[in-house]
């Protein structure tokens, strides 16, 4: 992890800022800044208990992958991101699974929808 930052993750400040994203207005600044935004709504969602469409979820995913494979940000990176919006959002349960990925990915955090049998008209 970073230097100081503890269980905050590579790249967070302690006040919960990203460090990746405090640089100038660059274009690996921008698309970082524009994946953490995206990560904090979407983690935001899953704290609330509202739903999160599958359009939503693997679109940050490919942001994240994205990021990886063009070399604006390493899985340590990526991953402090993860980190630093579970450990805002989430509980610790749910930050223990971003804490035992190697690589980083999400976890859907929805709530199960109630599920009612259906009845027979006689």
């Amino acid at each position: 992890m970073g230097g100081g930052c503890g269980a905050l993750g590579a790249g967070t400040t302690r006040e919960g800022r990203n460090t990746l994203t405090m640089a100038a207005n660059t274009p690996k600044a921008l698309y970082l800044s524009d994946l953490e935004q995206q990560l904090a709504r979407l983690f935001s969602a899953f704290a609330d208990g509202r739903d999160v469409s599958p359009a939503d979820f693997y679109g940050v995913e490919g942001m994240m992958a994205c990021a990886q494979r063009i070399g604006l940000a390493g899985a340590e990176d990526i991953r402090g991101l993860l980190l630093a919006q579970a450990a805002s959002h989430l509980d610790e349960q749910a930050l223990e699974l971003y804490r035992a990925d190697s690589e980083p990915r999400l976890h859907m955090q929805m709530r199960r929808a109630p599920v009612y049998p259906s009845t027979r008209d006689e």
